[in-house]
């Protein structure tokens, strides 16, 4: 299998979404009574420039690893912070012709709902690089005669512009190294037209030499082997961007500054409809981990984990239908709960991808705290969607893009002005006279009297729930520092030092979970398969 890939569109939910979406209303800054609390990202330590350069603190100890020894932390489609309203050329696997019309008929399709579907990171480039991110999913495609990153639809800006942001990151932190892997969609294997569709052989070169010619200086040389030249060797020469690349030859016509991305191995357990499998997946790879990366070292392959997931296919159709108010809410909702298979979810259907990577997130944080707390592997590189702030993975339920939530919400009865809501809920004094229905699809009839409404009440959670967040960074980095430490034995203080301090920054964002149906989490939801030592 190929995992990592793109999230495919079906084609009738494109006919279905070509109706203006209605922006949801900011719930924030109505009624001046009881507010929802304003929740932003919450801070796991005192020392929050560490994952900055996390290279730089911990190189004594690490200096003698391979990139193929190290396990760095990634983000799966790493630039979707920053799409536009334009669908790419290309966009849609299976389906240029249809991202082709798209295209150029953007502006007519309800932009909105699409942008919600493809977007899976909320931090820019430099604050994932801050954040501790050293392995970029950087996508890119030929469109608007340009070439712009996208996931669907494209970004705002052509991709040399967060390149040149790249650049000056790594110029600015002269002892940190970063893994790119360029590609259309997540495929190492797919070459010419099926990589890059009706974009000619002359465009893919001009973009490579763009491309050299921004990092020259910075690039490895592809003559100094990844399972032979030290992370320390690579800072000496200043060889700090390691670049993979789909369409090797094509792109680069075999330029010692790339790397062909078939030396990448990239799988993944993407099947959020599926968590039990997932799950099993998850230990059986990361226990056997250390057997297959020395395996691959030997090979001189880079082990890419995806920890991503899409919306499963058959939920498009009704959640597309709910998001543009159409057709019976609740029929939606429950079709949509369906897809994702979570026990006894019957009604809640995530929003947005965003809200499919914190669920997603929730569950997989079992798996990678597991993993670090029985010495099992890591791979190379993990990415995954909705990376916070502090190199953490938002868990909890509130969207990373906003700061507040009213992701479950009822209606009052028929009232002149805001009534006092239910315990657990808070007004918003924000009212409908027609369509209010709740988020379990309770539908009002609409007010007879013509200066009532029904009033809006929102679910107020405990912060942890909303914005918790687990040490992704923080972890990956441990495992390496901990790896370096049993098998190279540098300076046994500097050891103690530094994992005490990585212990207690994991220790400020653990592993936590709670049972909340109603948005998809479940304590005690997989069951957690038996743990048993790492195959050496």
């Amino acid at each position: 299998r190929v995992h990592g890939g793109s999230r495919t569109f079906p084609l009738l939910v494109m006919l279905r979404v070509c109706i203006p979406f209605l922006l949801l209303i900011n719930i924030s800054a109505a009624f001046p009574g009881a507010r929802l609390p304003v929740l932003r990202n919450l801070d796991p330590s005192p020392t929050t420039d560490f994952l900055e350069t996390w290279m730089q603190s911990t190189m004594n100890i690490i200096q003698n690893f391979t990139l193929l020894d190290l396990s760095l932390p990634g983000s799966h489609d790493s630039m979707t912070y920053d799409l536009s309203s334009v669908v790419a050329d290309g966009g849609i696997d299976d389906h240029p012709e249809l991202a082709q019309i798209l295209h150029l008929f953007s502006e007519e399709v309800s932009i909105d709902w699409i942008i919600q579907q493809s977007q899976t990171q909320k931090l820019s480039i430099l604050e994932q690089l801050n954040a501790g991110i050293r392995f970029i999913d950087f996508r890119i495609m030929f469109t608007s005669q340009d070439w712009f990153c996208l996931h669907f639809v494209q970004t705002k800006s052509p991709a040399l512009t967060y390149l040149e942001m790249l650049k000056q990151w790594l110029l600015d932190h002269p002892s940190e190294v970063v893994v790119l892997w360029l590609s259309r969609h997540g495929n190492e294997q797919a070459v010419g037209n099926d990589q890059y569709p009706g974009v000619s052989v002359d465009n893919k070169r001009m973009f490579w030499n763009k491309f050299t010619t921004l990092f020259a200086g910075l690039l490895i040389d592809e003559r100094f082997s990844l399972n032979t030249t030290t992370i320390g060797d690579l800072v000496k020469n200043n060889q700090r961007l390691v670049v993979f690349v789909s369409d090797y030859e094509e792109m680069t016509n075999h330029s010692v500054n790339a790397i062909n991305s078939f030396q990448l191995e990239n799988y993944g357990s993407e099947n959020i409809s599926d968590e039990p499998l997932s799950i099993q997946e998850e230990f059986d790879t990361l226990r056997n981990c250390t057997t297959h990366t020395t395996a691959n070292k030997e090979r001189n392959v880079f082990f890419l984990y995806s920890m991503a997931n899409g919306q499963p296919s058959d939920s498009f159709v009704p959640s597309a239908e709910m998001a543009l108010a159409g057709g019976n809410v609740l029929n939606n909702r429950m079709q949509c709960a369906a897809t994702y298979n979570i026990s006894n979810n019957l009604y809640w259907c995530p929003p947005t991808l965003l809200d499919v990577g914190q669920v997603s997130n929730f569950y997989k944080q079992v798996s990678l705290e597991t993993a670090y707390n029985n010495k099992w592997g890591f791979p190379n590189a993990i990415y995954l969607d909705a990376i916070d702030q502090k190199g953490l993975t938002r868990t909890g339920s509130q969207n990373l893009l906003k700061d507040s939530d009213c992701s479950e919400y009822v209606w009052t009865s028929c009232s002149s002005d805001q009534p006092t809501c239910d315990d657990g809920y808070v007004g918003t004094g924000e009212k409908q006279h027609f369509d209010a229905v709740d988020t379990d699809g309770t539908s009002h009839d609409f007010c007879v009297w013509e200066w009532q409404n029904h009033y809006k009440c929102c679910r107020v959670l405990p912060a942890v729930q909303l914005v918790s967040g687990y040490a992704y960074a923080d972890t990956l980095v441990a495992h390496n520092v901990r790896k370096a430490c049993e098998t190279i034995q540098p300076t046994p203080t500097e050891c103690s030092l530094t994992m005490s301090l990585l212990e207690s920054r994991r220790a400020a964002a653990p592993l936590v979970r709670w049972d909340d149906i109603l948005v998809g989490r479940l304590s005690t939801w997989p069951p957690i398969p038996p743990v048993t030592p790492n195959a050496q």
